[in-house]
């Protein structure tokens, strides 16, 4: 589970459902099943945006899950798919150009105390820096041109 989906479910939780009657499964369309009614989880973006996969919002059209709104870690809104408000702006994202990378616990502790500290807006964006970083310390020590 992300951040945000450990928040979900702490909701869940704080709200009276038992362990054993929540479903998180980030392989479906939905994370979480509930007593059999799906949920999403979405954090906002810059300016209310929520990012949605396509086969998500194919998904979503027929399902119509109730989709949880976090900002900051905070729950901000609870709105089924089909009545969103219209201040929150969907844009779709590709999986097809994107790679998951496995990291321990203590890396992604790191890379997120690196990401609040030097104001990065994803992991990409910390990864990238981090590796133009190190390009340049190997150009320093003319390990490479």
């Amino acid at each position: 589970m992300n951040i945000t989906e450990k928040v979900a479910y702490k909701w869940f939780i704080e709200n009276g459902f038992k362990d054993e009657e929540i479903d998180f499964n980030r392989r479906r369309s939905v994370d979480f099943i509930v007593l059999g009614k799906p949920y999403e989880v979405k954090r906002i973006y810059r300016r209310n945006v929520l990012y949605f996969t396509e086969k998500q919002l194919r998904a979503f059209k027929k399902i119509d899950p109730t989709i949880l709104i976090f900002r900051k870690n905070k729950l901000a809104g609870i709105y089924k798919f089909s009545n969103l408000p219209q201040k929150y702006h969907i844009e779709t994202i590709s999986l097809e150009s994107t790679h998951l990378i496995r990291v321990r616990e203590e890396t992604f502790k790191e890379l997120e105390k690196i990401k609040k500290e030097e104001g990065h807006t994803s992991f990409d964006s910390v990864i990238k820096s981090l590796l133009r970083n190190h390009r340049e310390v190997e150009i320093l020590r003319g390990d490479k041109k």
